[in-house]
């Protein structure tokens, strides 16, 4: 399966290449995907491209457990809904998730959940941001 011409770019940045496979084959009919394996590689993609959303590992490497700095650095290059896709179980535990949603995550979703909760957060985070864009151009017309 290939994902039909004109898709929406998913930036997809998961330090585990096995974990990148599984999310681009779930996703590959509806997403060109492009995976990186760090977030330093991550912000040079968003400096010269535009995704639609952005799914992004919780925490980046055995240095990387700052997750709202992955956050906030993502957030302040790029407008695209972020997703983070973690193998973290805690992280979608309410304190955490909403730890996470404050700072600047669209969905929380666990590495260990079925692969069908990322493809309908993703499905939401799109929904959300086309309704936005969409009372944008209401406001502005």
């Amino acid at each position: 399966m290939s994902s039909p011409p004109g898709a929406p770019l998913l930036l997809l940045i998961d330090d585990d290449s096995g974990d990148r496979a599984i999310v681009e084959r779930a996703v590959d009919a509806s997403y060109r995907v492009h995976g990186v394996a760090s977030l330093e590689a991550a912000l040079t993609l968003l400096r010269v491209s535009t995704p639609e959303v952005v799914v992004v590992d919780l925490s980046l490497g055995p240095a990387s457990d700052d997750w709202a700095g992955t956050l906030a650095a993502l957030s302040e290059i790029t407008h695209a809904p972020l997703v983070v896709y973690t193998g973290h179980t805690h992280a979608t535990t309410q304190p955490l998730r909403g730890l996470l949603l404050r700072a600047g995550a669209d969905g929380v979703v666990a590495k260990e959940a079925p692969i069908l909760a990322l493809t309908a957060a993703l499905s939401d985070a799109r929904d959300r941001l086309h309704r936005d864009r969409l009372q944008t151009r209401v406001r502005l017309a």
